[in-house]
């Protein structure tokens, strides 16, 4: 089989596996299981093989063979405690790794998170509330505002949370534009993982009526 013969045939078993997928909008059937197991084992089939390439072998086996770094045994036999999950009898080791895993990279990932969602939007808000554009008036004007919607937006929000205080009066109305910036924070949150789905369900239309209808062409041509 030549390269453009297997590529037919892949490209047509591709579109039978999604047209599998998709009729699980009519109800759940059978095909719709068996394609859904041979997405999940291609998957993880691929990812340890990527990993035995990519990790393994040039983290592992070149450092301690080839360049006689034992430390690195260290992860790869924490690595493998994992499967001791798999003998129900010594399935409580596989916690050491689990441990040291949530461990390191909870202490890995404070630095970071706090950066990123605490000190910079704390920057962000103690920005100057007049944004100087130099030879645009409307632009200084607009980012004035947005500057000047983003500090109060961030205060109205705090004060939404402030349970300390009665809602009414003033800190009431504060508090209720500060529930309006949570949920358009919320909707515009949802409404960019809805659109990646779309962009999904668009890329394989797209596969269905291009790439796999071609692919019967050629294989009935």
């Amino acid at each position: 089989m030549d390269a453009t013969a297997g590529s037919v045939v892949w490209t047509l078993v591709g579109g039978v596996v999604t047209l599998a997928i998709f009729s699980f909008l009519y109800k759940d059937n059978p095909l719709y299981k068996l394609a859904e197991h041979v997405a999940v084992g291609v998957s993880v089939g691929f990812l340890m093989v990527n990993y035995y390439y990519t990790v393994f072998m040039p983290k592992v086996w070149d450092n301690v063979v080839h360049k006689g770094q034992f430390d690195y045994l260290i992860p790869h036999i924490l690595g493998l405690l994992l499967y001791s999950r798999f003998v129900p009898k010594w399935g409580w080791v596989s916690r050491l790794s689990l441990a040291f895993l949530l461990g390191a990279g909870s202490g890995m990932s404070i630095a970071p998170s706090l950066e990123s969602r605490v000190l910079k939007q704390i920057e962000g808000t103690m920005a100057s509330l007049v944004v100087w554009v130099p030879g645009d008036a409307w632009g200084t004007i607009l980012q004035t505002l947005v500057s000047v919607f983003l500090v109060g937006g961030t205060i109205a929000c705090l004060v939404f949370f402030l349970f300390s205080v009665e809602h009414k009066g003033k800190v009431g109305k504060l508090a209720y534009f500060g529930r309006l910036c949570i949920m358009a924070g919320f909707g515009a949150s949802f409404g960019y993982t809805v659109m990646a789905r779309v962009s999904l369900l668009i890329g394989r239309i797209q596969f269905l009526t291009q790439d796999w209808w071609k692919a019967i062409g050629q294989l009935f041509s």
